[in-house]
């Protein structure tokens, strides 16, 4: 994978946060959080989950990387010029019954726009 960094290195971020809590340094090694660099891949919300309700547009924000060990120590990769921009993900999302004993409501989006 060749990415926008130097000599077409991927970049990684890890942000302050993550959908499973706060990155916090640890007192002992054996609690530190472990970051993965060049794992395998996943796509994930950014920073918290969105509230979806029907009939109502929502903007997800998504980011792509690789989960580690311990709260917030997912390493998200720098997409500019690593995604290439014709690369359009789609998200199924499954919302649950209006009505007991109704069946959950699921949808197929496009992404079509990034920042």
């Amino acid at each position: 994978m060749k990415g926008g960094g130097l000599g077409g290195r991927v970049t990684f971020h890890v942000s302050a946060f993550a959908m499973d809590g706060v990155f916090q340094f640890a007192d002992a090694p054996a609690q530190a959080p472990v970051v993965h660099l060049g794992g395998p891949l996943q796509i994930t919300f950014y920073g918290q989950a969105p509230t979806l309700r029907l009939g109502r547009s929502t903007d997800l924000v998504l980011a792509v990387g690789t989960p580690g060990i311990g709260p917030g120590a997912f390493a998200m990769i720098g997409y500019q010029d690593t995604i290439p921009e014709s690369a359009k993900p789609s998200a199924q999302i499954t919302l649950p019954p209006a009505k007991p004993g109704a069946a959950p409501v699921k949808e197929n989006f496009e992404i079509k726009h990034r920042c």
